[in-house]
């Protein structure tokens, strides 16, 4: 049964990773082409981050996790460049989270700067201490971890926030429904990413200090929690940023909602 709990887990956390890559490269380069800074840092943290730096580190953490097997001084390169690229594309989402929606912020601001540390010093200091680990179990990793989960955290409130602004500017008519659906399917798809990589640190924890037949018993349930938000955080990038035509049309002359 794990095994096919782990492929089903696996396939959408992979369909999650290649729709970052998909969308991000799509808004980096209509950011390139418009001049738009929020395009190109939402595409910054997709295409980077989720995408690009997530797949890197997946690699020498699905060896790592099969034991027996040394790590190889690719394995430890690929790792270092998951984490800049995971770094750099957290602090643009920062930047775009402060900027959009808490430009006049000093409470913002302060935050994004500490949340930037915290990816910082986690990241180096792990590479550091541990020789560029795949195990993110130590407390510099737990660090390094707890900054990618609070800026996808904030800008899940954020955009679920100003969703519910929309909503009330829908009801005079001053907003067009589908602008305002692409705030709550943002705010889902970076909640879901929350839920994940807060989910996988407390598994990871879990691995280190407890008993096979409760890790075992924790991934009956984790697995298939994985899969569904793996895919809910793919299908939301899509329809918030490049949504199909039929998804369009739904909105098509809807001007206001009950």
């Amino acid at each position: 049964m794990n095994t096919a709990l782990q492929l089903s887990a696996g396939l959408a956390v992979l369909t999650w990773y290649l729709t970052s890559v998909f969308v991000g490269w799509r808004l980096l380069r209509l950011g390139a082409r418009r001049d738009d800074a929020p395009a190109r840092w939402i595409g910054t943290y997709l295409f980077w981050a989720m995408g690009f730096g997530s797949i890197l580190m997946s690699i020498p953490m699905g060896r790592g996790s099969l034991g027996g097997i040394a790590m190889t001084p690719f394995d430890r390169m690929m790792i270092g460049l998951a984490l800049t690229n995971t770094v750099v594309g957290n602090i643009a989402l920062l930047t775009f989270t402060r900027r959009v929606f808490r430009p006049q912020s000093g409470a913002a601001k302060g935050f994004s700067a500490a949340v930037m540390v915290l990816l910082l010093v986690g990241a180096i200091g792990h590479c550091l201490t541990t020789r560029f680990s795949w195990q993110l179990t130590a407390p510099l990793a737990v660090i390094y971890l707890s900054g990618t989960i609070l800026s996808n955290g904030w800008i899940a409130v954020e955009s679920l926030r100003y969703y519910g602004l929309m909503r009330k500017r829908l009801r005079l008519g001053l907003a067009e429904p589908l602008d305002a659906n692409r705030f709550l399917l943002w705010g889902f798809g970076a909640g879901a990413a929350a839920l994940m990589l807060f989910s996988t640190t407390l598994e990871m924890q879990m691995q280190a200090v407890s008993t096979p037949e409760r890790i075992e018993a924790v991934r009956r349930f984790s697995l298939p929690a994985m899969a569904a938000l793996g895919l809910a955080c793919a299908g939301c990038y899509l329809l918030a940023f490049f949504p199909a035509g039929w998804y369009v049309r739904r909105f098509a002359g809807r001007q206001a909602i009950p």
